[in-house]
């Protein structure tokens, strides 16, 4: 997950994901994913998601681009496909977390290991990372996560139950709690999915 040594002598590519009214932005190096950020939000609150929602991918390059990225781009494509249909992902797209701290890296490596359709407390979080500074770290660290979903710190939430902040909002992470605890696991569904990416 930690990727390369030397951030800056690593190409970049981006590429944008549309997923209904939503468009996100991805930033990749040869290691895997390093930035995914939301470019066009929810135009409603109470959107749900699931229910054939289909990603489309471009890949912002001028010229070919290197066969180790685009597998990266295309595995993060399947993923986010499967995650909005409320299918488990049974991919894991490579991370490039190079540029952050070794703090940074204990917790969103720890925060990784959460499964899918459960949630852990921000305290929890810091405890298995070994922060004796806190909870209030972990909220920090999570809230500027490089690479939300992928790094899954939607669920990650308050001691009391709320689910407390979250880069896309906090409509944005109950949503994608519920679809989780509903998630489907249809195994022809995953298999239709991988399908339609492995071909690109």
């Amino acid at each position: 997950m930690e990727g390369a040594n030397n951030y800056r002598d690593t190409k970049v590519i981006s590429a944008d994901y549309a997923v209904g009214n939503l468009l996100f932005r991805a930033l990749f190096t040869r290691y895997g994913i390093s930035r995914l950020r939301l470019v066009k939000p929810l135009l409603s609150s109470s959107r749900r998601f699931g229910m054939q929602n289909r990603v489309c991918v471009v890949i912002n390059q001028h010229g070919e681009c290197p066969e180790e990225i685009r597998s990266h781009v295309v595995d993060v494509a399947c993923f986010l496909e499967m995650l909005f249909n409320g299918i488990q992902p049974d991919i894991i797209p490579c991370i490039d977390l190079s540029e952050l701290s070794e703090n940074r890296k204990r917790v969103l490596t720890k925060t990784a290991e959460i499964p899918f359709g459960e949630t852990r407390t921000y305290s929890w979080v810091a405890e298995e990372s070994g922060l004796a500074s806190g909870y209030r770290v972990v909220g920090r660290f999570l809230k500027e996560n490089p690479v939300p979903l992928i790094i899954p710190c939607h669920r990650v939430i308050k001691a009391d139950g709320k689910v407390g902040g979250y880069c896309f909002g906090e409509s944005f992470k109950k949503n994608l709690i519920e679809v989780e605890k509903e998630a489907n696991n249809d195994q022809n569904a995953r298999r239709i999915l991988i399908a339609r990416w492995s071909t690109l």
